[in-house]
Formats: C-alpha cells, sequence, structure tokens
C-alpha cells in the first residue's frame, strides 16, 4: 500500500511538472503577444494623432486658398472653425512639442481674424507661419530634401557655373571626338 502511495504521489508531481513545462511557452508567447499589442496600440494611437493634424493643414491650406484669392468672406467662417479645431487638438494631444506648436498657432488667432476683417492681404504671410508650425508637428524630423547621388563636380573654368547665366563671351564646350574603333593586330 506504501509502494501505490508514494507512485500516486511521483505521479501527480510528474503530471504538474509537466502541466507547468506545458504553460511555459504558452505564457511566454502570450507576454509577447500582449507586449506587441500594447506597441501596435501606441502607434495606432500615433498614426491618428498625425492624421487629425494632417485634417488640420488640408484645413489651414483651404483657408490659406480663401485669403490668397482675397475671398476673406468665405475665409472667415474656415477660420474660425479651423481655430476651434486646433484648440481642441492641442488639449487633446499628449506631446509637449505637438502642444507648443498648436499653441503657437492658436496665439496667431486674434491676428487672423482682424486681418480678414479689414481684407488684409498680409493675412497670407501669417497662414503661412501656421502652415510651417503645422507640418513640424507632421514629420518628426522634417521631410529631408532628397539628397544628390554623388557630390557636384568642379567646375572646369570654361563652364559657367551653374547659378550663373552663361557668358556670351565664354567659348563655348567642344564635344569630345568619337573613339576609334579598335584596330585589327
Amino acid at each position: 500500500m506504501k509502494r501505490i502511495g508514494l507512485a500516486t504521489l511521483v505521479g501527480l508531481v510528474l503530471f504538474g511538472f509537466a502541466y507547468l513545462a506545458g504553460q511555459m511557452p504558452e505564457r511566454q508567447r502570450a507576454s509577447s503577444l500582449e507586449s506587441q499589442m500594447r506597441a501596435l496600440q501606441d502607434e495606432l494611437a500615433e498614426a491618428r494623432a498625425r492624421s487629425r493634424r494632417g485634417a488640420l493643414l488640408a484645413h489651414l491650406l483651404l483657408l490659406t486658398d480663401h485669403a490668397t484669392e482675397r475671398n476673406y468672406g468665405q475665409a472667415q467662417p474656415v477660420s474660425s472653425s479651423f481655430f476651434d479645431a486646433v484648440q481642441a487638438e492641442a488639449g487633446r494631444t499628449p506631446a509637449p512639442e505637438v502642444r507648443r506648436a498648436l499653441e503657437s498657432i492658436l496665439a496667431l488667432r486674434d491676428r487672423v481674424t482682424a486681418a480678414l476683417t479689414q481684407g488684409d492681404p498680409t493675412v497670407v504671410g501669417l497662414l503661412h507661419q501656421a502652415q510651417l508650425a503645422l507640418r513640424d508637428t507632421l514629420w518628426s524630423p522634417p521631410p529631408m530634401m532628397s539628397a544628390p547621388a554623388s557630390p557636384p563636380a568642379a567646375a572646369s573654368p570654361a563652364a559657367p557655373a551653374p547659378s550663373q547665366p552663361p557668358s556670351p563671351t565664354a567659348a563655348p564646350r567642344a564635344e569630345p571626338a568619337p573613339a576609334a574603333p579598335p584596330s585589327p593586330a
């Protein structure tokens, strides 16, 4: 009877180890999936925030179009709704640098409103400032201009610099002579 009890106890212990050994990989996998899910949720939240700021930029571009065309009557309600949306986004964003940029845009509200009311064309300059501030919130770092594939070649004395028009006294560049065919040896 002692042997049966001992065998049962050993069997239960082995069964417990087997159960735990089967659970460990599942637990690690679940933990890994949860951390991936949190990272993806953070990325999704950032993508949604950028999308909202992109919509603000589209709204601002519409406002700028109206101001450029001197349609100040159409620009005023667009301006009001744009600045209301900027204020809502500034209150919603957790990123301090984005909030500062949005608040700098909000600081232009009274000046833009006054310029639109007075029909002042300098409002376009103010709206351009807002565009620059808003674009900076969309890209971090701001998008880079494509760099040339190779460094520019040194200008020859006969060739004018690219930023200067050709001089009428400059000698025309001679075309290279075609290569002679190889001679049979």
